[in-house]
């Protein structure tokens, strides 16, 4: 019986009581079995890259380790290496061997271990679309998915015609904007033909645990143009309107 590390010397005496006695000496050594553990940064979002790092002890005794990824791989790295998991939620075990000798090992299991968290999915809708320099009180309505979490919250971000010029930013849901450059978009009757163009709408949303999606689209707004007919002709020579 001895600690570890140790080695302890057995003495074995034959002695038949007719023969001289014979003794041998029988050395055996006592090593640490080895302790499985890792550590790994285990929480985040779709694709998550994980750095794994085997932090088994002693230090510098780990022969074989073999990693059980949870996700149907294994990896027989010794130190660090990193697997990117997909969302979900995944078993990890860790089993090594000591280079004192195969029956020395060790496995640590963690039990949902990794959590992946699933990303959000940007979408809207805009209303009314498509519209004219008479109605560019746009209403936007969000139709965008946690993907099984919720969302925590949206910025919208609306651009000039020219799809540069950031013209404003709403952190609402279901925002209202007024693209009119003469600022009272219930006035029909006053607009700006220069106003007509496609612009350029990007919502970035976050799910409650720090996911993200962004989205971008354009919407139109057209001009509006009329005809001039006459009802009615002065046939008097006087060159204006003279003939129907």
């Amino acid at each position: 019986q001895g600690t570890n590390p140790d080695i302890v010397n057995y003495y074995v005496i034959a002695y038949d009581g007719c023969s001289p006695g014979d003794t041998e000496m029988v050395s055996v050594s006592f090593h640490p079995n080895p302790v499985a553990d890792f550590s790994a940064n285990n929480w985040g979002c779709a694709p998550l890259k994980v750095l794994f790092d085997n932090t088994s002890t002693p230090p510098g005794s780990i022969a074989t380790a073999t990693w059980e990824l949870g996700d149907g791989y294994l990896s027989y790295d010794l130190d660090t290496f990193y697997h990117t998991y997909g969302a979900g939620t995944y078993e990890v075990q860790l089993t090594v061997t000591s280079t004192n000798g195969v029956n020395c090992t060790d496995k640590k299991v963690e039990t949902a271990y990794i959590q992946v968290n699933p990303n959000p999915k940007a979408d809207f809708m805009a209303s009314p679309q498509p519209t004219t320099v008479q109605n560019m009180l746009i209403q936007f309505t969000d139709l965008s998915t946690g993907n099984g979490n919720n969302l925590s919250s949206w910025q919208w971000q609306f651009y000039d015609y020219d799809q540069a010029t950031l013209l404003g930013i709403s952190t609402l849901q279901n925002p209202g904007y007024n693209f009119s450059s003469s600022g009272d978009p219930a006035d029909q009757f006053t607009y700006y033909m220069g106003d007509t163009g496609d612009y350029k709408i990007i919502l970035k949303i976050v799910s409650e645990y720090g996911c993200t999606d962004s989205i971008e689209e354009m919407i139109h707004i057209g001009g509006v143009y009329y005809i001039s007919i006459p009802n009615a002709f002065s046939p008097n020579g006087d060159g204006l309107n003279d003939v129907f």
